[in-house]
C-alpha cells in the first residue's frame, strides 16, 4: 500500500461442468426474455473495436483499474481484447464467447479462455454501465456457460473445472453467477 498498490477482495467461483443434475437445473433456468432490441450471439473479429470501447466505459470506474492500468485507456483495453482473443491469456473460446447487441450495436459480452489443465475461465464480463439495470447478465451468462457444457459434454473440450474471478465487494456479481449455479471455490 505504501507504493501505491490498492488491494481488492477477490474470489473465484466455480460451476461444477460435471454435475450433469446442475447442469439440467441450467438448461431448465426460466430467465425472462430479452428485452426488445436485445440479442446475444457469438463472439466474431468484427467485433473487436466495440468490444474494446465497451471494456473502457464498463471498467473504467471499477477495481480493475486498481490493479490493471489498461482499463483506463482504449489502446490498454485493445490489448486487454487482443490477448482474449488470439489465445495469449489462453485458448480463447469464440464459439462460446458470447456478445449481447442492443438494435445492432455491441452492449455486453462474455469472454471465455481455456486456461490451462481442462480450466475454462469467464475471463472478462460486462454490460455497459447504460444497459444495466435490466437483468441482462444472467442470460449472457447463462447462453455462454450452456455452450460450455455443450462443448463439454460433445466431447469436444476437454474440462476439469468453469470458473470465474470476481470482486466479492460487487454483491450483484456474486449473486448472478449464484444464481446460474456457481459457488465459491
Amino acid at each position: 500500500a505504501q507504493h501505491g498498490f490498492q488491494f481488492i477482495d477477490t474470489g473465484v467461483v466455480a460451476f461444477d461442468i460435471k454435475n450433469k443434475q446442475l447442469t439440467k437445473d441450467l438448461a431448465r433456468l426460466k430467465l425472462p426474455d430479452l428485452p426488445i432490441g436485445y440479442k446475444l450471439t457469438p463472439y466474431r473479429e468484427i467485433y473487436f473495436e466495440e468490444l474494446s470501447e465497451v471494456i473502457l466505459n464498463s471498467f473504467k470506474e471499477s477495481s480493475d483499474c486498481k490493479f490493471d492500468l489498461r482499463f483506463n485507456s482504449i489502446e490498454g483495453c485493445r490489448d486487454i481484447t487482443s490477448k482474449i482473443t488470439t489465445s495469449i491469456y489462453g485458448r480463447f473460446l469464440p464459439q462460446a464467447s458470447k456478445v449481447l447487441l442492443y438494435e445492432n450495436k455491441l452492449v455486453g459480452f462474455c469472454l471465455i479462455n481455456i486456461i490451462g489443465d481442462g480450466i475454462a475461465n469467464l475471463s472478462l464480463i460486462a454490460i455497459a454501465p447504460e444497459h444495466r439495470g435490466q437483468k441482462l447478465s444472467k442470460p449472457l451468462v447463462r447462453a455462454a456457460v450452456m455452450d460450455i457444457i455443450d462443448l463439454y459434454q460433445g466431447g469436444i473440450i476437454e474440462l476439469n473445472e468453469l470458473n470465474a474471478t470476481l470482486d466479492l465487494n460487487m454483491q450483484s456479481a456474486l449473486s448472478m453467477y449464484e444464481g446460474v449455479g456457481f459457488n465459491q471455490a
